[in-house]
């Protein structure tokens, strides 16, 4: 993935990030990427039948983890997420369980 760090906030900044899975096709990238993922997303990722679904969650997951990276200063792999009781997902930004 092609993100130049550090990125950086500015108020009143909104940033759109794009991607394509169905581009991702150089296997050794997708190796990597799924390094990124969580023992969890790792293996919601093996659950997946289907070879082009399967490409879409590692590659979103992945990208999501890049950009989050590039925010916090954190390494991709060391993202962590939480989920409230309704299932929606925050950002785990310390290890005293401090959120975004």
């Amino acid at each position: 993935m092609l993100i130049e760090y550090p990125l950086q906030e500015r108020n009143n900044d909104v940033h759109l990030w794009i991607t394509a899975p169905q581009d991702y096709t150089d296997t050794a990238a997708l190796e990597v990427y799924e390094s990124l993922l969580s023992v969890a997303e790792r293996r919601h990722y093996a659950e997946l039948a289907q070879p082009d679904h399967r490409r879409e969650y590692l590659v979103g997951r992945a990208f999501v983890r890049e950009i989050l990276a590039g925010y916090t200063g954190q390494e991709p792999a060391d993202i962590t997420f939480t989920n409230n009781a309704s299932g929606k997902p925050s950002l785990q930004l310390t290890e005293g369980g401090e959120r975004l």
